[in-house]
This record gives structure tokens, sequence and C-alpha cells, in this order.
């Protein structure tokens, strides 16, 4: 037996899809959530992160994804103390 993720391009594949699925040609199954993915990982780790933690650290990453993008907007003064001059184009 093999599995496969598919996506559907077109409407009609599902159809199709649960054609074979009545003929007992294949079995769909629903996917998995993302806390279902976390119950898996979890099962196999000693000191899994929470849901709460993976999400700070997913904000944490983020801001500082948005702070790196802002920094580079800005000519820098050495002079000034390192403060911003300008707003580049």
């Amino acid at each position: 037996m093999e599995t496969l993720q598919i996506q559907l391009m077109n409407p009609q594949a599902k159809t199709l899809l649960q054609d074979l699925a009545a003929l007992k040609l294949i079995t769909i199954q629903p996917s998995s959530g993302i806390k279902e993915l976390l119950s898996r990982f979890r099962s196999h780790a000693d000191a899994a992160p929470s849901l709460e933690e993976i999400t700070q650290e997913v904000e944490t990453v983020r801001s500082a994804r948005s702070l790196r993008q802002c920094v580079h907007h800005f000519e820098w003064s050495v002079e000034n103390g390192l403060a911003p001059v300008r707003i580049k184009n």
C-alpha cells in the first residue's frame, strides 16, 4: 500500500476520487490538523513544546523578521549614535 498527498486542481477530480472509493479501490482520509500532528510528534519526544510555546516562538520570529525589514528601509548615521537619518525609497 502507498500513501499519497494530492492537491485537487479541479473540483471534478474530487468526484472521481469519491467514485474510486465507492469501488473500494482507494480510501479517503481527512487531512490531519495541526493539533493532531503535534500530538503525534509529542508521542515520540521526551520534552515537546506546548502549542502556546510554539505560538510564542512563531511570534518572536515574525517580530524579528519585521524588525529586520524595517531596519533596511533606513540609512544609519554613526555620528548620531546609529540613529536613523532618513527612509530609503
